[in-house]
């Protein structure tokens, strides 16, 4: 079967456009082994290529975005603590923080009451 000019030129250009994807999303095979593999079905190769970089894309962007905010669990601690020290409530931040593991949020609303009829700030 002859290949025709086009064909040539559309499976060297999906071929180039194979190895830059390989090479930005690295899935672990080399784009010479990928494109053996997909031999006549580089169309899904590429879009599979393209999905796997979108999802990296996303996956960094969320940790770019996470790493420059507070963390809120560091912030929810912080307040709690600071709340220990203006109520002192009886027992000290780490005692309460190990006592409500998982439900910060309970906490901070109790020590916030007791703060509010203590006639704290």
């Amino acid at each position: 079967k002859m290949k025709s000019k086009q064909d040539i030129r559309e499976k060297k250009t999906k071929q180039s456009e194979i190895q830059s994807l390989v090479e930005e999303t690295n899935p672990g095979k080399t784009a010479d082994e990928l494109i053996a593999a997909y031999e006549g079905k580089e169309d899904e190769l590429i879009k599979n290529l393209k999905k796997m970089k979108s999802k990296q894309e996303l996956k960094a962007s969320k940790a770019k975005a996470s790493s420059r905010e507070v963390s809120p669990v560091a912030a929810v601690r912080d307040e709690i603590t600071q709340l220990v020290a203006k109520t002192n409530p009886g027992k000290s931040a780490s005692d309460l923080l190990a006592a409500y593991e998982g439900r910060e949020q309970e906490l901070l609303s109790h020590l916030r009451k007791l703060q509010s009829s203590k006639g704290g700030v």
